[in-house]
This record gives C-alpha cells, structure tokens and sequence, in this order.
C-alpha cells in the first residue's frame, strides 16, 4: 500500500502524469491518495465542495482509497464534517483511511468494510518510545472486534540505516497495536530526507515477530 502525496492528483500538478503510469504499471499495490480535513491547527480548513472536488481527482487518477489526514478533534474536525468526509468518499467507491489519533474516533466516523483506521506513532515516535494512553485501550479492540483494520506507523530521529536498528520500533508497535499493516520510515516521515525503508525488512521482522 502506497499514499501519494497531496496534489498529485490534480492535472496541473507536474507528477500527475508520472504518478499515472504509475498506477497503470503497478496494479498490484493499492494506491492511496491523500486529502486534508483538519480546520485548526495550521491545518487549511477547506470548504467540503473542495474536499470533493479532490475526492473525485484522487478517482480519475485510479486511486484505490484516500487517506483523509487530521480527522479529529485535535484538529477542530467536529464529527458531521468527519462523517460527511468518510461518507463522500464512499460514494465515489474510495476506501478510507482515517487519521484520527484515537481510535474512539474512528469508531464513531461511519468507517465499513475496506476502511482502516491509522495508529500514528502509537509506540515510537521520532526514535522515541511513546507512553501508553490506557483509556484509548477498549476503543482499540472494539475497532478490532468490529473487523476494522488497523495501519500502524513508526518513525526515527534519523533516516534508518539498518535493518537491526528499526527492529525494536516494529516489535514495540507490533506488541502494543497489533495492527494489519506496518510503516517505518526517518523522521517527519523522510519528507525532510527522502530515505524509505525497504518494505522486506520490516516483512521480515513482522513474519518473525508473528511466528512467535
């Protein structure tokens, strides 16, 4: 599973093409696109006809799902415009991952089959071990319970280098979410680097962690 990148989808984006082609010639990875909701916090507070108008875009391009970004109330999101957002992009046939931070909130936002909810930095967040947040606990297994899965990121204070130094975030993650799928990458999520994890080595952590 791949998210691409806010503006990409737009045709007078410089990539659009590029990312295209990219659809076309890898049909086996499930292309997400990325769309922001949040209103506050230095977040754009779009109007929702923007908010479907990029909807559609990420649907032209041949997007398998969106990933809708700051969908909480940290971000000023009230829950109409929460599900409003989820219910717009199943009417265009778009999967929904949702980015809220607690998982109580994606209980409440209209998630189905298909959906997933996004654990960001639950366990290790810029190379640094994360408390747990005990009450957010009960919301999780019933998100669980409800069939809803569940994505899991990590990220370090310097791009990895190795394949030994990002284990222990997989583990951590692993041991306290237990989601369906993983990402790992350098800080800011390697925007400031560029530097991306090759997806075997955390394959083969996540398969070693499993077996045993």
């Amino acid at each position: 599973m791949i998210v691409l990148g806010s503006g990409v989808e737009l045709p007078a984006h410089g990539e659009s093409s590029a990312c295209r082609r990219l659809l076309r010639d890898l049909p086996r990875v499930d292309w997400y696109g990325y769309v922001n909701i949040g209103v506050t916090g230095g977040q754009p507070d779009h109007a929702p006809a923007f908010i479907r108008a990029e909807l559609k875009a990420w649907r032209r391009l041949g997007a398998k799902g969106v990933l809708l970004d700051c969908a909480g109330p940290s971000y000023g999101v009230a829950p109409p415009r929460l599900r409003w957002s989820v219910a717009a992009a199943h009417a265009l046939s778009l999967h929904v991952l949702l980015n809220a931070f607690t998982p109580g909130v994606a209980l409440r936002a209209g998630l189905t089959k298909g959906d997933a909810w996004l654990a960001e930095n639950w366990a290790v967040s810029g190379g640094r071990s994360v408390p747990p947040t005990q009450e957010t606990v009960p919301a999780l297994a019933l998100l669980k319970k409800r069939g809803i899965p569940i994505w899991m990121t990590a990220t370090g204070a310097k791009a990895p280098v190795s394949e030994s130094e990002i284990k222990p975030w997989i583990l951590s993650t692993l041991a306290r979410v237990g989601g369906a799928a993983m990402a790992v990458s350098g800080p800011n999520y390697s925007s400031t680097s560029n530097a991306v994890v090759p997806a075997p080595w955390i394959a083969r952590i996540v398969r070693s962690a499993r077996r045993t």
